[in-house]
């Protein structure tokens, strides 16, 4: 699986997944690859 987000602010890089998202691995997901964009759209405020 490839997970990508993006917004006005930014975006973060590409994502590869292996096998299925669980909640664990989905909050993983977000930690590595979702927060860091969200603290960079913090500091440009």
């Amino acid at each position: 699986m490839v997970w990508a987000a993006f917004s006005f602010n930014g975006q973060v890089g590409l994502a590869f997944l292996d096998g299925r998202q669980n909640s664990p691995k989905y909050m993983e997901t977000l930690e590595n690859h979702l927060m860091p964009l969200a603290e960079n759209i913090e500091e440009r405020n």
